[in-house]
């Protein structure tokens, strides 16, 4: 009973956090790409302390000193809404490569466009393939690291097939 209570607490915390900082960042909207992944790296950090605070759960980071400063390619297995989060904390200059329909949010979809963020249309895959890689260059070239979940959506931790080559289901949460 009482990891239900925890769930339900942390979820209603993290959707006022997500309502505060979204409504708070939208002053940021006229400034510079770099002042809105400030705003997102202080929902990302305020977010994950609310987890640690009411769940009680510990993360252990390792390796992150192996991390090499500038560009680099990050690709991860995406499991949950925390993996983005927390991956921002360590990127100073994400850039994600994530769905378009992420861009119709309100809020969340305006501050994605205004962060550089590289959006594809994953219907289309050939044309999605051509624009991506011509706006990861251009990230590179300004030192930005590219976040990319090559699955191209949420999967189990037991899954280990790739998208479209193996008979695993998405993770469905």
């Amino acid at each position: 009973m009482l990891i239900v209570i925890r769930s339900v607490l942390f979820h209603a915390a993290f959707y006022v956090n997500c309502t505060f900082w979204f409504i708070a960042a939208c002053l940021c909207l006229p400034f510079p790409s770099p002042m809105v992944m400030a705003f997102a790296r202080g929902w990302a950090r305020s977010s994950l302390f609310l987890h640690r605070i009411i769940t009680g759960a510990r993360v252990e980071f390792r390796g992150l000193d192996n991390i090499p400063a500038g560009a680099v390619l990050v690709a991860a297995k995406h499991q949950s809404a925390w993996e983005t989060m927390a991956l921002l904390l360590f990127f100073p200059k994400a850039t994600y490569i994530l769905k378009r329909e992420l861009l119709r949010i309100p809020l969340f979809g305006w501050h994605l466009q205004k962060a550089e963020q590289i959006p594809i249309d994953r219907g289309n895959r050939n044309e999605a393939l051509g624009a991506m890689l011509a706006r990861t260059k251009q990230a590179t070239g300004r030192g930005r690291q590219i976040i990319i979940f090559p699955e191209g959506t949420r999967r189990s931790v037991a899954a280990t097939q790739w998208a479209g080559t193996g008979s695993s289901a998405p993770c469905r949460r």
